[in-house]
């Protein structure tokens, strides 16, 4: 398990454009899903991008559960969710 310190806004990789990953199953991808997985259950958060542990690749992952902060009866849970290479394909105009 490797814990990554959450990279903070205004740290240039946050700002950079993000790179597709090529290769799924790929060593590195792989490693960048399992730290991303440990840091955010870590950290206690819902979500986490990969330029958020210094990883410049298009992937993120969500896992909607009870957290310390987040500890209501109301909350739905969602289990883990792996992106890679996500594309927004409809935008609602307001």
């Amino acid at each position: 398990m490797i814990i990554e310190q959450v990279t903070q806004v205004g740290n240039s990789v946050i700002r950079a454009k993000a790179k597709k990953v090529t290769g799924v199953k790929s060593e590195k991808a792989q490693k960048v899903i399992q730290d991303l997985i440990d840091s955010m259950r870590h950290h206690e958060l819902i979500g986490m991008a990969a330029p958020q542990i210094g990883s410049n690749l298009r992937i993120f992952i969500t896992e909607i559960r009870k957290t310390r902060s987040r500890s209501g009866n109301e909350i739905k849970k969602d289990p883990l969710k792996i992106y890679v290479n996500p594309r927004i394909v409809w935008r609602s105009e307001k």
